[in-house]
């Protein structure tokens, strides 16, 4: 699992954006 890819999906999900900053910090 790539980060890049989550943080794709994250942004793709939307009100997952904030979980997506949390795992990158």
């Amino acid at each position: 699992m790539s980060t890049q890819q989550f943080q794709v999906q994250g942004m793709t999900c939307g009100h997952c954006e904030k979980a997506v900053q949390a795992a990158i910090r």
